[in-house]
């Protein structure tokens, strides 16, 4: 009898490696439904105000302020960007949104409440990373995108309408 029990003890052991190879394959096959899902650009929102001065709704603004993933910074990612955000806010019309790739550009709550000029020079840390400007108004939609930092030459590019 205590020879059957060790032929059983041996042959489990001999099975078992062969068992976990076939469970560990089986599960490395399942999809995982979080990887099916998800984004293939990393992005946060950092800032998302609706301004309505005029009390008219349709006059009414949205900024907001993304930090993206300066890996992922290219042309095609601003444009999957730019629907995905588009979908998420509809309204109001008017859409303005600064993409930026460093933490170093994006304004605090305070420098927020100060202010600059659009063109001042007064912001180095801006032009040493990528950045990029999304706008939907009156039926156009574009995009301006910076080519080649610390260059500051920005690219243009209409998905809809106009543009500028």
């Amino acid at each position: 009898m205590q020879s059957v029990l060790y032929a059983a003890v041996g042959v489990a052991l001999l099975l078992t490696p062969h068992y976990m190879e076939i469970g560990i394959n089986h599960t490395s096959q399942k999809q995982n439904p979080f990887n099916q899902s998800r984004s293939p650009f990393r992005y946060v929102i950092v800032r998302n105000d609706v301004r309505d001065i005029a009390g008219d709704p349709k006059d009414a603004h949205r900024f907001i302020e993304i930090l993206l993933d300066e890996k992922s910074f290219s042309e095609q990612t601003l444009k999957e960007l730019f629907k995905l955000v588009s979908v998420r806010f509809p309204k109001p019309n008017r859409l303005d949104v600064w993409v930026y790739t460093s933490l170093e550009q994006v304004k605090t709550p305070e420098e927020s409440e100060i202010g600059n000029l659009s063109e001042s020079n007064d912001l180095p840390a801006l032009d040493k990373h990528g950045k990029a400007l999304l706008v939907r108004s009156e039926g156009d939609e574009w995009l301006r995108y910076s080519t080649n930092p610390p260059n500051t030459d920005m690219k243009t590019v209409i998905l809809k309408g106009r543009g500028p």
